[in-house]
């Protein structure tokens, strides 16, 4: 188990680490991250981590994956409806992919150097 083993180290001392570091800091500054969401995805995560070091590739890895997925969206609605609206103006807004000579109607202002 050397090198996974090592891998698993190194995860629990930064969960470790930024969680204590984040108990510290609430105490001095008021922060808006509450760690009950944070602990809940990571203990999910490190649950599932542990799964596939066990098992290989089967259909309760995709039903795993499917699992997380669902439950970190959900477990953050906000960040979830900002994603979704930049994927929305991505696919409905005008997508300039000229190549090639110019047209002339470029704004090349942001190019220009004044001089002194």
């Amino acid at each position: 188990m050397g090198m996974q083993g090592a891998a698993v180290a190194t995860g629990i001392s930064y969960i470790l680490y930024f969680w204590l570091r984040t108990v510290v800091t609430a105490r001095h500054f008021r922060v808006g991250h509450p760690l009950k969401r944070f602990s809940l995805l990571t203990a999910w995560f490190g649950l599932t981590c542990w799964y596939h070091l066990h098992h290989s590739f089967s259909v309760m890895t995709i039903l795993l994956f499917l699992l997380t997925v669902a439950l970190t969206l959900g477990l953050y609605p906000d960040t979830t409806r900002q994603i979704l609206r930049q994927i929305r103006k991505l696919l409905t807004g005008p997508v300039n992919l000229s190549v090639g000579k110019r047209t002339g109607k470029e704004d090349r202002r942001s190019c220009e150097v004044s001089p002194g």
